[in-house]
């Protein structure tokens, strides 16, 4: 479904990525998991045609290079970024409503608010009440259900569960897993190492820019070269 080589990217002069090598296949979640400040956000801000970049970004055999960031979610692609970016001062509703303008998912408004109600029930109980005033585990339920609201193919998810309490972590990934099931492909991007390679089919570990480790999820889980690519970071997580 995704396909990306020789991928660079770049924040005025300064480059970011080097030479990735990644591919998506349909169907299956993706995890993305390394250090921080790797470029993993970098690699997802690629995708979605939000920073300068050299080389291949293929969706679906398109050449996301040549398409203006804005046209890119009308091609199945929604990015949930690191942060939510929700709009404070609306409702629930509205904030979820904003991810259904895109042409493709307007037919389907009110059969994905009925889906995204029933994944996360919690927000058909709050749809009136305003994104500021919820807790960070209801945030982070608005953000990926508006990323829903745009019908995707390919749902990308960046940090989802930073800040989040052990139990909304759980819940957050036995959404993940309820997603895929329903035939969308996830391209996760993740501090909790564990529990990002328990669910992902194929997985990347970057640092400093660079691919330095792929495989399975469980073949990682068992790495030990995955310790190393860490620095150190991921021995604690895997405990």
């Amino acid at each position: 479904m995704l396909f990306i080589a020789d991928l660079c990217a770049f924040y005025g002069e300064f480059q970011a990525l080097f030479g990735v090598n990644i591919t998506v296949k349909q169907g299956e979640v993706t995890s993305i998991v390394g250090p921080n400040g790797a470029g993993k956000s970098t690699l997802l801000r690629a995708v979605s045609g939000l920073v300068r970049t050299e080389g291949r970004i293929e969706f679906e055999g398109q050449n996301l290079r040549k398409i203006p960031a804005h046209r890119i979610v009308d091609l199945g692609l929604a990015h949930v970024p690191e942060g939510r970016g929700l709009f404070p001062y609306l409702t629930v509703r509205e904030n979820l409503e904003l991810g259904s303008h895109v042409p493709r998912a307007r037919p389907f408004r009110a059969k994905n608010m009925e889906w995204v109600y029933h994944l996360f029930p919690r927000l058909l109980e709050r749809e009136r009440q305003l994104a500021h005033t919820l807790s960070g585990g209801e945030q982070q339920m608005v953000a990926i259900g508006r990323g829903l609201m745009s019908r995707p193919k390919l749902l990308i998810l960046d940090e989802p569960s930073i800040g989040l309490a052990p139990k909304m972590v759980s819940v957050l990934f036995n959404v993940i897993e309820e997603i895929r099931r329903e035939g969308v492909t996830v391209l996760l991007v993740e501090q909790n190492v564990h529990r990002a390679l328990m669910a992902s089919e194929s997985a990347y570990v970057i640092e400093n820019g660079a691919m330095v480790l792929s495989g399975s999820g469980s073949e990682l889980l068992q790495s030990p070269q995955l310790q190393e690519a860490f620095l150190g970071l991921a021995q604690d997580e895997m405990r």
